[in-house]
């Protein structure tokens, strides 16, 4: 999965952008893993499983749900800030 480069101009954001574009593929595979084999999960979750930041792993949920890998289970938990969390699970094929 390619996904669009953010960065907001040429020179060092540009160069974090493509830095992270591994880095973010590798994380998205990783989670998408974690809930295939560990089951149904929060995004916290999921990076407390991997040993990630949840900062790192949150946005690699939305670009999963973004390319059909994922789907909202309908169930919420509380997450590590207390609020309610989506609980993700693999798409069904």
């Amino acid at each position: 999965m390619k996904t669009r480069l953010n960065f907001k101009k040429v020179g060092p954001s540009q160069e974090a952008a493509e830095a992270m574009q591994t880095r973010s593929a590798l994380l998205r595979e990783r989670a998408y893993e974690e809930v295939v084999i560990g089951g149904a999960a929060t995004a916290d979750e999921v990076a407390a499983a991997l040993g990630e930041s949840v900062l790192s792993i949150r946005p690699r949920f939305t670009e999963l749900l973004q390319v059909g890998w994922i789907t909202d289970t309908g169930i919420r938990r509380p997450n590590i800030s207390g609020r309610n969390a989506t609980v993700w699970a693999p798409l069904s094929e």
